[in-house]
């Protein structure tokens, strides 16, 4: 998603990267079930937290795609909050009607472009 995302606006970059998102939780519906459990073993949540750092990275270098002067430490810390805001909004959203769905997802890009504009 981010590979497809650096020839778009930040806005249309960030809303692919839900779009992805929530599809993937919609194809693997057991994933929102399970992920609770994951921060209850040490295991997985070492795993998790690896995959983080990956996906943090991964964020990081869009945003420096939109904002390629930013503070690194900045551009690593709203990374992080990109990261792990999108992903319990989007678990959350795959629970809803189609038309709630839409509204949270815009309201959460909202934050997250506003964030970014902010860098």
């Amino acid at each position: 998603a981010i590979a497809d995302s650096r020839a778009l606006d930040i806005r249309s970059a960030f809303r692919t990267l839900q779009a992805r998102t929530l599809a993937f939780y919609k194809a693997n519906p057991v994933t929102t079930e399970i992920w609770p459990g994951t921060h209850a073993d040490h295991t997985l949540r070492a795993v998790n937290n690896t995959d983080n750092q990956a996906n943090i990275a991964r964020i990081a270098e869009l945003i420096y795609v939109f904002k390629p002067d930013a503070d690194p430490d900045l551009v690593r810390k709203t990374a992080m909050l990109v990261l792990i805001t999108t992903a319990p909004v989007i678990r959350y959203c795959v629970t809803l009607p189609d038309n709630l769905t839409e509204g949270i997802l815009d309201l959460h890009l909202d934050q997250v472009v506003f964030t970014l504009s902010s860098i």
